[in-house]
């Protein structure tokens, strides 16, 4: 994560130059199986903070875009506790055309991450960066010039999660409670809407010893809804560039704790493309909702038993 000055004047190129070393370092963690198009992309807060994302494809469900990623980066890490919903001043965005790995092709992001951008801004004054030379410089506004959003619920009786910390004390003395507990305390950063108020709140140990948090994230438009698990895997993967190029290799999950405030049971949320794609065939799975608690060791072998 690196930091830039607070400021909220329009970005220099130096600052934008910043942006898009963050999206190539991110972008060379992309999980591209299916698609071999890497894209990386990195976001600007008002606290001057910097957070990458990358692509992640994922069986079945498709995955989750580079510009998602960020996002959801920097809300686990509590950035809209800290500087208000609309904490993004600016994304840079970088991909590489599959065919030829060493020309960057602009690729203006899909309908879902400009409503989940929107989401987090000012769609007239944030900032979408493209290319090496950031020669591209648009306003989100020029994507989605009539975009809609919902005011997200505020977390007024929550405080904010030092996440950075939790991950490394939990990782201290990983078992499965301490999983458990570091979701429970994460699950105030969840990013929700009027729409719904569906919180959930994650926590995975990695074959590396690292462990790392996750919230949900929520788009306010089509109701879109992003698995906190799956924003714990990756930022992981981000993180430590754990991926795998195909299926096979990309298993590095050994432990994982999932909590979601809502009153069904727990087979009800098992989350079966991220079970299949990156936990161990040993790995422990623990998950709580508001009706059930269920520890499943070997969670793969277990899904395909019932």
């Amino acid at each position: 994560m690196n930091q830039l000055p607070i400021c909220n004047a329009p970005l220099t190129l130096e600052q934008r130059m910043a942006l898009i070393g963050v999206a190539k370092k991110a972008q060379k963690c992309a999980r591209i199986p299916l698609s071999d198009f890497a894209v990386g992309a990195a976001i600007l807060c008002k606290s001057g903070k910097i957070y990458g994302g990358c692509n992640v494809e994922v069986t079945q469900t498709g995955g989750l875009c580079a510009e998602e990623n960020a996002i959801a980066n920097a809300i686990t890490m509590g950035e809209h506790l800290l500087s208000g919903r609309r904490f993004v001043r600016a994304v840079a965005i970088i991909t590489a055309n599959a065919y030829d790995k060493e020309n960057v092709a602009h690729c203006a992001p899909c309908g879902i991450c400009r409503q989940v951008i929107n989401d987090c801004t000012d769609a007239h004054a944030c900032e979408i960066v493209f290319g090496n030379d950031c020669a591209d410089v648009f306003k989100l506004s020029d994507f989605f010039p009539y975009g809609f959003s919902l005011d997200s619920r505020e977390n007024s009786d929550l405080s904010l999660i030092a996440c950075e910390q939790l991950e490394n004390e939990t990782a201290q003395q990983p078992s499965m409670f301490q999983l458990m507990e570091a979701a429970r305390k994460i699950t105030g950063h969840a990013l929700t809407h009027s729409l719904r108020h569906q919180r959930e709140g994650a926590a995975i140990l990695t074959t590396q010893g690292k462990v790392f948090c996750g919230v949900s994230l929520e788009n306010s438009n089509t109701n879109h809804y992003r698995s906190a698990l799956s924003i714990a895997i990756n930022r992981a993967i981000v993180q430590t560039g754990v991926r795998g190029k195909n299926f096979s290799t990309g298993q590095f999950v050994q432990a994982a704790a999932l909590l979601r405030e809502v009153d069904v049971g727990v087979d009800d949320v098992l989350p079966l493309p991220l079970l299949h794609d990156f936990f161990t065939p040993e790995a422990t799975l623990m998950l709580t909702t508001a009706r059930e608690t269920k520890c499943i060791t070997k969670p793969i072998a277990w899904v395909y038993q019932q």
